[in-house]
């Protein structure tokens, strides 16, 4: 019997063939694109040749207060400057123009005693006063000295008595004007009504006081002199009466300062100009300093002389 061998092996179903794996291939990543970059403005004008030229770089408002400001105080720092040179020059210029250019006229007038003169004058403006006028000549009394004293036509007309205590006690009277106004405003027109009769009451009081005096000293109220004045009083001789000392009593300041500006100042010959101002209590009691300290320099406290140095 033929019977057919069959081998196990050969009922098995073939094996599978290993199919073969394809290589792992990296993904290619493609890169984001860069935006192109427009290369700097410097970098450009200079390829073409240009010089590039920098913005005006922003200016805040406070900078530009700032700045305002800084102009508008050199400018006022530039005004300041300005007017005081402008002050200083119209100063110089009413110095030469109000104080008394005696060559120019040959105008008699005094402003010191001569610096050799062993002694000073104290005058005193805008007497008689009926209580300032009594303080002064008890101070006079008091230090031994003697004074002159500018007096004002009116206030002698006023108080006669006083003028005439003045002279008996040995001191001088000088013209001061009739009504104390300011001449170098005034129209030449009044200048012999301002003067001439305070000349005539000067007189008559010396008369009646018995005393055989006159004057021809003038001092213009305020300091107050132009040509015209000048060329009146040289025109009818008249001596003006200036100073050489003044420390500006008028405003009425203390004894004490009265005197320290008065003797810091003082030399030989001075004319010390005073007022008989009223409320000006400072003025007597300075008296007895000022008169010691001439002494001191060994200086006599005398009446103005007619004539005296220029």
């Amino acid at each position: 019997m033929n019977e057919t061998l069959t081998s196990p092996i050969a009922n098995e179903p073939p094996a599978a063939v290993a199919q073969p794996v394809p290589p792992q291939v990296a993904p290619t990543v493609v890169p984001a694109a860069t935006p192109a970059v427009a290369p700097p403005a410097d970098a450009a004008a200079s390829a073409l040749g240009v010089v590039p030229v920098a913005a005006p770089a922003a200016v805040s408002t406070a900078t530009m207060v700032s700045e305002v400001g800084s102009t508008l105080s050199q400018s006022v720092g530039l005004v300041r400057v300005a007017a005081f040179v402008c002050a200083t020059i119209t100063v110089w210029i009413a110095y030469f123009l109000w104080r008394p250019p005696a060559p120019m006229l040959f105008l008699r007038h005094t402003e010191h005693m001569g610096r050799e003169t062993p002694a000073i004058s104290i005058n005193f403006d805008d007497a008689p006063h009926p209580v300032m006028t009594p303080l002064l000549l008890a101070a006079l009394n008091r230090a031994d000295a003697k004074a002159t004293f500018f007096v004002i036509g009116d206030s002698l007309r006023l108080y006669p008595e006083l003028a005439r205590r003045i002279v008996q006690e040995g001191h001088t009277l000088a013209n001061h004007s009739q009504n104390h106004h300011n001449l170098s405003r005034q129209s030449p027109t009044i200048f012999k009504s301002e003067i001439e009769p305070c000349f005539a009451a000067i007189r008559r009081t010396y008369k009646d006081a018995g005393v055989p005096m006159t004057t021809r000293l003038f001092r213009p109220p305020g300091g107050g002199m132009n040509r015209p004045l000048m060329q009146y009083l040289y025109d009818h001789d008249i001596e003006l009466a200036w100073w050489s000392n003044n420390m500006g009593d008028w405003a009425k300041p203390p004894a004490w300062k009265i005197a320290d500006q008065v003797n810091a100042n003082l030399r030989p010959g001075d004319i010390i100009l005073l007022h008989d101002t009223p409320g000006g209590y400072g003025t007597p009691q300075a008296i007895p300093a000022i008169v010691r300290a001439a002494r001191r320099q060994n200086l006599k406290a005398i009446a103005m002389p007619e004539k005296g140095a220029l």
